[in-house]
């Protein structure tokens, strides 16, 4: 004879505040539309792990260490700069580390500015008044 299922228990909550069977009664209804185990590990909700919770966060350590690893050896076995230039790969740049700071400094100004274009390379006399937007010789109303 097949078995019957038990009736969900109806004692309310809280006998002392009214509402009690509506705040039950919305559990339940969450609780038979929650999402399958499937649809929450798509999402990256849960883990695709199926070893016991006890051990998944080991078995993420352990992950974490053997990419820690991978990454080393890669890198370990990666070309000098100097073989590179050599191999042509690379090109060496003149230019000293200041100069790349400020250059790289006046193209960031440029882009908050809105420029489309930047001066090759301002020199010395231009003016700061917009640093690597404004392209004209220093004049008596352009500040140095």
């Amino acid at each position: 004879m097949a078995e019957q299922t038990k009736p969900v228990d109806d004692t309310p909550i809280s006998p002392a505040r009214p509402g009690a069977s509506d705040r039950k009664n919305s559990l339940e209804n969450h609780l038979l539309h929650r999402p399958a185990r499937e649809e929450l590990v798509e999402k990256n909700i849960l883990p695709s792990s199926h070893a016991a919770p006890s051990l998944q966060a080991q078995q993420k350590e352990l992950e974490k260490h053997m990419r820690a690893d991978s990454l080393n050896d890669k890198i370990s076995h990666r070309p000098t700069p100097e073989t590179l230039i050599k191999d042509g790969v690379l090109h060496e740049d003149p230019r000293s580390a200041d100069e790349k700071y400020e250059e790289a400094i006046e193209e960031e100004y440029a882009k908050r500015e809105g420029a489309t274009h930047l001066p090759a390379k301002a020199p010395e006399d231009w003016c700061t008044c917009r640093p690597a937007v404004c392209d004209h010789k220093l004049t008596s109303t352009h500040v140095r």
